[in-house]
């Protein structure tokens, strides 16, 4: 798999770049924004950011999410990946690709394929208790 993302300006957001033939490839990053006190998503070539990069995929195609953990301060602080109709529901209710449930420890990286079967627009966020509260959650539109 080739990791590729296509960063459209200052909005942050993300298409799926294209991977192996038919797979849409995304790389992110997940942490700590420690002037802002805030856990926090980012592209893997860009930076964490608050909220995170909006993400666009295909409807009915399969999408590959890579994260990787890059929480530098005390811990361990894991962190992990699901995709939500509701970024604030508690507990949040996985609609597809999930990445970890108890989420990766600092300097892990793992990688989660699977198939947007509804057009709509969702949000991913870190179900560790109080990371999506404190901003990490981003946008996920399949389309």
């Amino acid at each position: 798999m080739t990791a590729a993302t296509d960063a459209d300006g200052p909005t942050g957001e993300s298409r799926a770049g294209e991977g192996t033939e038919g797979e849409h490839a995304i790389a992110l990053i997940a942490g700590e924004l420690t002037e802002e006190h805030a856990f926090a998503f980012g592209l893997e070539d860009g930076g964490l950011t608050l909220p995170g990069p909006e993400i666009r995929v295909p409807v009915g195609e399969p999408v590959t999410i890579t994260l990787l953990n890059v929480q530098e301060f005390e811990g361990p602080y894991p962190h992990n990946f699901v995709v939500v109709a509701d970024k604030d529901q508690v507990p949040p209710i996985p609609l597809f690709g999930a990445i970890s449930e108890g989420g990766l420890d600092p300097g892990e990286r793992t990688s989660l394929t699977f198939t947007p079967d509804a057009e709509g627009s969702y949000f991913y966020v870190c179900t560790v208790p109080g990371h999506a509260s404190d901003g990490m959650w981003g946008t996920f539109i399949a389309e």
